[in-house]
């Protein structure tokens, strides 16, 4: 908040890999009534679906080589939400996934509304966003995931699958 207050920016511009950061700073800007608008920005991604990030170099080669599992467990998720899943099953995919790669050790997965981060059970519309930590490294990332389930009383609702694994380190 300091910080917009100073500068006094039309636009701030966050990374939408982080949505719980990116999902405070909205509703801290918003509270506050600050005159700057935040403006996401997509994830980019390497050619394994790894989300670009300056601390992928911090990664072993071990940690590298099973990051992109974080991608295709969200993936499967997705495709499972598409085919009109509902998010507790989708939670239970992702999982799976991920409990069948030795390397990897998650800490939580929950689909949560995107404004709130509150767990829900129903949605239309889902952003996953897993992070692991491969100590020190936390590694972030985020998946747009649009599934068939009509939101309650047919309003639209946005919400995050939020996943914290590490590669399990000797």
């Amino acid at each position: 908040a300091k910080l917009l207050n100073i500068v006094v920016a039309d636009r701030a511009y966050f990374g939408e890999k982080d949505a719980q950061q990116l999902a405070v700073i909205q509703k801290m800007v918003a509270d506050l009534n600050l005159p700057s608008q935040i403006v996401p920005v997509a994830t980019v991604r390497e050619s394994d679906g790894l989300a670009m990030s300056s601390r992928n170099r911090l990664l072993t080669e071990e940690q590298r080589r099973v990051a992109p599992a974080l991608y295709r467990a969200l993936s499967v998720a997705r495709d499972q939400l598409q085919a009109g899943a509902m998010p507790l099953e989708a939670r239970k995919t992702a999982l799976a996934v991920l409990a069948g790669i030795p390397a990897m050790s998650v800490q939580y997965l929950e689909v949560a509304d995107a404004a709130t981060m509150q767990p829900v059970t129903e949605v239309r519309r889902l952003t996953a966003m897993p992070c692991t930590h491969p100590r020190p490294v936390a590694v972030w990332t985020r998946l747009d995931l649009e599934a068939t389930t009509p939101a309650p009383c047919g309003t639209p609702s946005v919400s995050r699958l939020a996943t914290d694994h590490s590669p399990k380190t000797n």
